[in-house]
C-alpha cells in the first residue's frame, strides 16, 4: 500500500545520536541524523522497506515508528506516538 507524501509540519533538529534499531528479531546500530516530534531521519545498514514497523532505542527512550522512505543507508521514520518536549530534551541533552 502506498500513501501519498505529505508536507512535514514539525521542525527538524539536526542531531547525531547513536541508537539501536530493532526489527523482526534483529538489531542494528544506527544514528539519528535529525529529529522532530513526529519523526526522524536515520542512517544505518539495516535492510528495511517502507511500511515496516521498527523500534528505536536511544538513551532512555524506546520509540515505535513506521519506515516512511529508504534511500541507500538513510531512511525516514514516522513515530506512531509523537515525542514530548521532555523526550526531545533528554535526547539532545
Amino acid at each position: 500500500m502506498t500513501r501519498p507524501v505529505t508536507a512535514r509540519t514539525a521542525k527538524r533538529l539536526k542531531v547525531f545520536e547513536p541508537a539501536v534499531l530493532h526489527h523482526a528479531g534483529t538489531t542494528a546500530r544506527i544514528h539519528l541524523l535529525d529529529l522532530s516530534y513526529t519523526g526522524a531521519r536515520l542512517h544505518g545498514a539495516a535492510p528495511l522497506q517502507p511500511g515496516a514497523i521498527v523500534h528505536i532505542t536511544c538513551r532512555p527512550l524506546l520509540i515505535t515508528a513506521r519506515i516512511a522512505w529508504v534511500r541507500g543507508p538513510k531512511y525516514g521514520v514516522t513515530f506512531l506516538t509523537p515525542l514530548r518536549s521532555s523526550d526531545i530534551a533528554a535526547l539532545i541533552a
